[in-house]
């Protein structure tokens, strides 16, 4: 439902402050990336606008380079994901209401915490670097000594930086990257190949084949955590490592992803393969549409996190869709026919995949039902796609689930055929009928049905047991050639559409018409002319 202003905590003055604030400083993650921001423009001044302190005099400003002084030297900031992104800040952190913690700088006598403060200023609340932190900076900055990376680059790169990275940065990210990535590529190699030669040695090939594929994801999540050890081991400065973590932790996530597609996908064809061996087609459509279901929600939950760190504010999206909620359901109300539907496909399960059914004029066999449409094959090989909403209230004739066939032929004999004849096709048929191996039957139904126009019209009617359409068509052929070989056996001959004109004279009529017809009437004194 969509929350009502006050509802999640948050004063009227705070939302307001949410928006009126010019420097993002309304929540945590906020302040530590525009400091950073800051920072990489080598603007002390606007740096010193995050700091709990009196802006504007140079004091401050040396403040805020202690601070990344500091940072880059002995400070380990949290992951922009795990910064809270809320007006409040975090909660049941131990701290109390006005501070959030987000992260830690190393120092002689033990880690001080880097905290944030919020404070409010000109009736606005907003989240600034706290007074008790800036306090221990003239001291922190005295322990901290010059970082491997400070101490090795090359003099002629000293004191260039491209984006607020010095130089030294620049050379030593993408080296650290490519030889984090071999060790972790080594790992999960080692991993792999410990699982394919001890767990998996009876496996089948496709499952071998399968847990290789997982080496590249894998390789990734490993050299995440290498990258980020070999980062703070050598110094490389907080804006460098914030922005390489944040692009490590989204193909992590990626990753991630690639993993649980793979591994559904492998779950998904070994249950797809007993089912056909055990011909249990019924959970065929089931699967598959399982496992595209869990690989939509990885991949939402994925997309959900990559949005969250980069700066997207994901939870006030959320909460607007709990506002739009009625206008995203009418403007989506197809999708979710089509999801409702397809769920009532799977466990109804009126058609199958591989089933051959007809449907309004088409006929055809189903290969596939998705997350919106059915595909089915029709019979001139084309694609027929139905959104899954319409399908699901269709009247669907399905062929396959038949137990036995009709066998239901009429055929008509000449008028000439007297009843003795007519009786005796009758019971040679049935003798065929009761004989023949794919009738189980033992009074087969053979009747003379009407007297048609043309025609003496007979009609068979049996059952041809039989579940293989294939094999239908093929008893029906053997069985309307029997029936034909019978009838011409008794000397019965089939009739076909024709008229008989009969020749007759009429021994009723008037004898001026059997000879020849009424004399004329002659007028009088006239004679007949020769």
């Amino acid at each position: 439902m969509a929350q009502l202003p006050g509802m999640n905590g948050a004063t009227p003055a705070e939302q307001e402050d949410a928006v009126t604030d010019a420097f993002g400083r309304t929540t945590p993650r906020g302040t530590i990336q525009g400091y950073l921001a800051a920072m990489a423009q080598n603007d002390a001044a606007l740096a010193a606008r995050y700091l709990q302190a009196e802006a504007g005099s140079p004091a401050v400003e040396g403040l805020a380079e202690q601070l990344r002084t500091v940072l880059d030297r002995a400070g380990r900031l949290a992951p922009v994901g795990e910064i809270d992104n809320t007006v409040e800040g975090k909660s049941g952190d131990g701290l109390e209401g006005d501070l959030d913690q987000v992260g830690t700088i190393s120092s002689a006598n033990g880690d001080v915490p880097l905290l944030l403060r919020r404070i409010q200023q000109d009736g606005h609340f907003f989240w600034v670097v706290a007074d008790t932190t800036l306090d221990a900076l003239p001291e922190l900055v005295n322990q901290t000594v010059a970082t491997a990376i400070e101490r090795y680059t090359p003099s002629a790169f000293r004191g260039y930086e491209l984006f607020g990275i010095p130089a030294g940065d620049w050379i030593a990210l993408p080296v650290l990257a490519l030889i984090a990535f071999l060790i972790g590529w080594c790992c999960a190699w080692a991993l792999t190949a410990f699982a394919i030669n001890i767990w998996l040695r009876r496996a089948p090939s496709e499952t071998r084949e399968e847990v290789r594929r997982v080496r590249v994801p894998l390789a990734v999540l490993f050299s995440n955590g290498f990258f980020r050890f070999a980062c703070l081991g050598l110094g490389v400065s907080v804006i460098a490592r914030q922005w390489s973590f944040q692009l490590y932790d989204i193909a992590a996530i990626l990753s991630l992803v690639w993993i649980v597609f793979i591994i559904t996908s492998a779950i998904a064809r070994r249950l797809l393969d007993t089912m056909t061996r055990r011909e249990k087609t019924s959970a065929i459509s089931g699967t598959k549409l399982m496992t595209r279901l869990i690989n939509a929600v990885a991949l939402f939950i994925g997309l959900f996190q990559i949005l969250d760190m980069l700066g997207f504010d994901v939870r006030t999206g959320l909460a607007a869709l709990g506002i739009g909620g009625l206008a995203l359901a009418l403007g989506a109300q197809k999708t979710i026919e089509n999801l409702v539907g397809s769920v009532m496909l799977v466990i109804d399960q009126p058609i199958r995949v591989g089933d051959l059914c007809q449907f309004e004029g088409v006929f055809g066999t189903v290969e596939d039902i998705g997350i919106r449409s059915t595909k089915v094959r029709t019979l001139e090989r084309t694609i027929v796609t139905i959104p899954n909403g319409a399908f699901s209230s269709m009247q669907i004739e399905n062929y396959t689930r038949k137990e036995r066939f009709l066998f239901n032929h009429r055929f008509g004999l000449r008028y000439e055929t007297t009843a003795d004849e007519i009786e005796r096709v009758r019971q040679a048929l049935k003798t065929y009928l009761r004989e023949h191996p794919a009738i189980e039957d033992d009074d087969p139904a053979v009747r003379f049905l009407n007297f048609g126009s043309d025609c003496l019209t007979m009609e068979i009617f049996v059952y041809i047991e039989t579940r293989s359409i294939p094999q239908f068509f093929d008893y029906q052929t053997e069985l309307l050639m029997g029936v034909m070989n019978t009838i011409q056996d008794e000397g019965v001959e089939f009739a076909f559409p024709s008229q008989t004109v009969y020749l007759a004279r009429d021994s009723r009529a008037p004898a001026q018409f059997l000879n020849g017809g009424p004399k004329a009437a002659q007028p009088e004194g006239r004679q007949p002319s020769a």
